[in-house]
């Protein structure tokens, strides 16, 4: 096969759609979607960020969609669902949502979270305006004279109450603006929109009204973000969503498997840009970006997915391996850690567990830890706690269990590793809290790198840590 001919390598692409048009190379996991449909009408699904959540959520959003009925083959000749249809394929009206187009600052975030369900509101009803049989330009002018996103939602409920097709309440990265919030705001400004009178509670309150009785039009609800801490401080306002996170039987349905990934390297041996054997680059992609579980049932481990397809792309650009292992925009999403970690100067050890917790992690790359499934923002200092956000964030995967069937919780790969080390060296840099020698501590790090000596740096760092507090913000 001509190289030009080859598929296009997706990095960053999270649009079923362009996979067909722009000839990407798709990885299936449509596979999961009958299992998905089995496991109730309501589901919550929490996995690290960049690991193909946008890109699942567009599957089910073409399969589902009736306006994509005549699109069925196009969209899926050649997939596992293809051969194997649902009876509700192409059966609903699609309401999708993207809380990461909301803008987080503290001063404008209702009023972007506002719009953005005007928006997103005024387009559903222009794409389904003969189904639902409306007139589209009254409707769109009710959305815009409500004066906060609960009301829009009535409205917009109320007109899609009664009709042939249900809904299928699509929403992607719920917790994205909160926990922005949260992180560079503080709890009480994320408080202040999830609980009591908060727009973010009012609105799930809403959402949880168009599922409740036999006329209420949402049939289905899919729903993924990164932690459970926002759905948990809402709940009392959306208590129905099942938390699929943790099942065994969608352990890998984002992320790649091995044999997925040897299928990929095996295909773009084609270009002839490839020099390894697939063993080869298996063995150093597998130390940097593999090993993540996501249930304590399976033993299938599954690969970083962004991490795959940069290394891929890196690859054949130069045909080696390349220079930089750990992709850029990886390292801005697990700077998230930094943002867990409090620095207390006139503080002592004893305040909380999670210094002695993030050490053991550090020195011996594990540790013992039930991973909770829910918890909210004012418990988040309990240990437990911020080691399942360490676990929910990536930062730390399942291994296996105890003698006493805890679970054995270790640090993925070198890539996460590394991030652990960063994080620590840049919090010093804008704390001041000790002075490290930089030369010193990037040679130590190099040899950690490549040459898997991560003893001198643990020693180096933990002897310069008089007063360090590890706490959740």
């Amino acid at each position: 096969m001509a190289e030009i001919n080859l598929k296009g390598i997706p990095y960053g692409v999270s649009d079923f759609n362009s996979f067909r048009v722009n000839n990407y190379y798709y990885v299936d996991k449509t596979r999961f979607i009958p299992v998905i449909e089995e496991k109730g009408r309501y589901i919550f699904l929490i996995r690290p960020r960049r690991f193909g959540k946008s890109l699942f959520l567009s599957n089910l959003e073409a399969y589902y969609d009736i306006a994509y009925k005549d699109l069925f083959d196009y969209f899926f000749q050649g997939t596992h669902i293809h051969q194997n249809p649902t009876k509700e394929k192409n059966s609903y009206m699609i309401f999708k949502l993207n809380f990461s187009m909301v803008n987080p600052d503290v001063s404008h975030v209702e009023a972007s979270f506002l719009n953005y369900i005007k928006e997103s509101a005024s387009n559903f009803v222009s794409k389904y305006a003969s189904l639902l049989n409306i007139d589209t330009d009254k409707a769109k002018m009710e959305f815009n004279s409500r004066k906060n996103a609960s009301d829009v939602m009535v409205t917009f409920l109320n007109y899609c109450r009664a009709k042939d097709y249900q809904l299928y309440v699509i929403i992607d990265e719920y917790d994205n603006f909160a926990n922005t919030i949260l992180s560079t705001s503080g709890e009480q400004a994320f408080l202040d929109i999830t609980h009591g009178e908060g727009f973010f509670r009012s609105f799930f309150n809403i959402l949880k009204g168009g599922t409740s009785d036999k006329k209420s039009p949402i049939s289905r609800l899919f729903m993924t973000g990164v932690s459970p801490i926002t759905l948990d401080d809402v709940t009392s306002g959306f208590n129905i969503a099942t938390n699929i996170s943790l099942d065994d039987d969608i352990n890998e349905i984002m992320g790649f498997t091995q044999t997925e990934v040897e299928t990929m390297i095996d295909y773009y041996r084609q270009t002839g840009k490839i020099r390894h054997t697939t063993p080869g680059l298996l063995e150093i992609m597998s130390y940097w970006y593999n090993h993540y579980r996501f249930s304590l049932d399976s033993n299938m481990e599954v690969f970083s997915t962004v991490h795959i397809l940069y290394f891929i792309r890196e690859y054949l650009k130069k045909s080696r391996v390349p220079d930089k292992l750990i992709d850029s925009n990886a390292r801005i999403d697990y700077n998230k850690l930094r943002q867990l970690i409090v620095i207390d100067k006139k503080g002592t050890l004893e305040t909380n567990g999670n210094f002695s917790k993030l050490r053991q992690i550090i020195e011996t790359g594990s540790v013992h830890s039930d991973i909770e499934t829910s918890f909210p923002i004012d418990e988040l200092i309990h240990p437990t706690n911020f080691i399942s956000l360490l676990y929910y964030f990536g930062l730390l995967t399942i291994k296996g269990v105890d003698d006493e069937n805890t679970p054995i919780l270790v640090i993925p790969n070198e890539s996460v590793k590394q991030l652990y080390y960063d994080c620590i060296s840049k919090t010093y840099d804008e704390t001041g809290i000790l002075s490290i020698n930089h030369d010193k501590y990037k040679e130590l790090i190099k040899g950690m790198a490549y040459r898997g000596n991560w003893q001198d740096p643990v020693l180096y760092i933990s002897e310069r840590i008089p007063f360090l507090l590890f706490a959740i913000i």
